[in-house]
């Protein structure tokens, strides 16, 4: 969530300070997550371990299901340096 920006192009670029960029990175991370497929006999055997593990409760919550993937977005700001090439001097 570092911006390297000059204050001239921050400002052009709406001013948002480092709680709103880390909201939005946050936001993206979380829209573009895809669970890992596990197999059906190990996720049964994690469920059982935490259930053996609770206290107040004796079942899991259930979940919401997963969003639909989305296209991946361009990131927003410099593409970063490219840095110094140095010229081959055969």
């Amino acid at each position: 969530v570092i911006d390297r920006e000059n204050r001239e192009n921050w400002q052009k670029a709406g001013a948002r300070d480092l709680v709103t960029r880390a909201n939005e990175e946050v936001e993206r991370r979380l829209a573009a997550y895809q669970p890992i497929e596990t197999d059906a006999a190990t996720d049964s055997e994690l469920r059982k371990m935490i259930i053996a593990g609770l206290d107040a409760q004796d079942t899991l919550p259930e979940l919401p299901p997963p969003p639909e993937p989305r296209a991946p977005t361009e990131p927003v700001g410099r593409r970063g340096r490219a840095g110094r090439r140095r010229r081959d001097r055969s």
